[in-house]
Order: C-alpha cells, then structure tokens, then sequence
C-alpha cells in the first residue's frame, strides 16, 4: 500500500525503497546483523581448526585455552571469570545501543500522554 501510495505521489522505485521499505525494515535487519555478529563472535569449530598460531586467537578459543591452562595448572578461576567479563562487555555495548534506537524507533506516540495515566474525577455520591 505504502509503495503504491509513493508511486501516484511520483516516488521512483529508489525513493520508495530509500523512504519506505528500508525505513520500515529496519528492526529485522538490526535482529539479522545481531544474529550474525553473534554467530561470528561465538564461532569456535573454525578456528581451531583454520588456525594453528595461538597468537591470532579468537576470543572464544582464547577463552577456551586459558580455561584449559588454569585446569591443568589448578590455578585461581578468577582471572577466568575476569576474562569472560572483558569478552563479554563489546556484545553488552552492542545490544544496549539496539535497545535505545529500537526503543526510539518504536511506532508509540510518546508525546501523549497514555489512557492509563489519565486521571479521572471521582464521582462518589455522598448521602
């Protein structure tokens, strides 16, 4: 309806693209480049395998090497617990800034006041 609508408007098919649907679509391609930056921050299987330099370790097999040293060393676990903190904080960042812009761009008119909030006069009968 909306492209329909920009089209007898004179709209080209860039300009309903650009103004309607990319506009509209932007909350399940923020769900899609969540997915995969998660996917690719918690990527494990690929690593060990394509990478054989310690040096040029992913975080999660980071992670998994320095759990697998601090186990065999019977070390203190809270440089680890630390460690999964420290890794943790970028996706922490990540979704909080999603949730304020999804928050921002969420079709609830805020600028009235909501029926709930509204007060009503009381109208009690006194006898």
């Amino acid at each position: 309806m909306l492209p329909q609508a920009a089209r007898l408007d004179g709209a080209g098919h860039f300009a309903q693209y650009w103004h309607i649907v990319l506009p509209l679509s932007k909350q399940i391609i923020a769900v899609v480049v969540i997915v995969n930056i998660l996917g690719t921050w918690n990527n494990f299987l690929w690593p060990q395998i394509a990478n054989t330099d310690q040096s040029f370790a992913v975080v999660s097999t980071g992670l998994y090497l320095m759990s697998r040293t601090q186990n065999e060393a019977g070390g203190d676990a809270s440089t680890l617990f630390a460690a999964y903190v420290i890794s943790a904080i970028p996706l922490l960042i990540r979704s909080t800034a999603n949730a304020t812009s999804a928050s921002r761009a969420s079709p609830v008119d805020r600028s009235r006041p909501s029926s709930a909030s509204i007060e009503m006069p009381c109208t009690i009968a006194h006898t």
